[in-house]
C-alpha cells in the first residue's frame, strides 16, 4: 500500500466519526456517518 493509500483509508475512517448526519440506522453504531456521506 502506497502513503497515499493509505490516506484515503484513514480519511474514509475518520469520516465515519466526524462525517454529520446522515446517520447508520444499525443498532448500536447510531452513532456513525452512513457510508455515502462518509466520502463527502
Amino acid at each position: 500500500m502506497t502513503r497515499d493509500g493509505l490516506a484515503l483509508v484513514i480519511c474514509h475512517e475518520l469520516g465515519h466519526h466526524f462525517g454529520g448526519a446522515p446517520k447508520s440506522t444499525v443498532p448500536l453504531k447510531k452513532w456513525n456517518s452512513y457510508k455515502g456521506q462518509v466520502d463527502y
